[in-house]
């Protein structure tokens, strides 16, 4: 058995647990959903996130930004 190729499987979770962690509302998580791009699939009508793949697009989409983006004139 080769241990060296070792992966983890990534972190599924349903909309509910995820708003639960923290990282964002949950009615900000469905609407993600619905405009398809929060990483998971439907399993039934339930659709579970994948929280690693999540986590990583968030940071990609902050990465770009500094304060000055962020500032309210």
């Amino acid at each position: 058995m080769d241990v060296t190729n070792h992966q983890t499987h990534p972190k599924m979770l349903t909309v509910r647990e995820t708003a639960l962690t923290g990282i964002l509302p949950e009615y900000a998580l469905r609407k993600l959903v619905k405009q398809g791009k929060c990483p998971g699939f439907y399993t039934g009508t339930k659709f579970l996130v994948n929280y690693n793949a999540l986590c990583e697009w968030l940071n990609n989409q902050t990465a770009g930004t500094t304060k000055e983006d962020n500032h309210v004139q």
